[in-house]
């Protein structure tokens, strides 16, 4: 599924699922999770709805949304294991 089709549902988040993420900006580190962990990201589009963004109060994708292939599960979208990144200040 593409990043314009989870635009064009219904949906108003997406599971993402990770095994870790980037933290930090100057000294960054990979800090893993001991399993794979499922975090909420809504879905914020642009008034046309032809374009947007996934947004986390502390997560964020490394990686622009257009490049990624979601997936439809049980009427979700899922993101499995994308590049993740926090800012050390949150």
């Amino acid at each position: 599924m593409t990043w314009k089709e989870v635009l064009a549902s219904e949906a108003t988040d997406v599971i993402v699922q990770s095994y870790g993420y980037t933290e930090g900006r100057v000294n960054s580190h990979y800090e893993p999770f001991k399993n794979k962990r499922s975090f909420k990201f809504r879905i914020m589009r642009f008034d046309d709805i032809q374009d947007g963004y996934l947004d986390h109060d502390w997560l964020f994708l490394t990686e622009n949304e257009e490049d990624l292939d979601f997936e439809e599960r049980d009427g979700k979208i899922y993101l499995d294991d994308p590049e993740l990144f926090c800012n050390s200040e949150y």
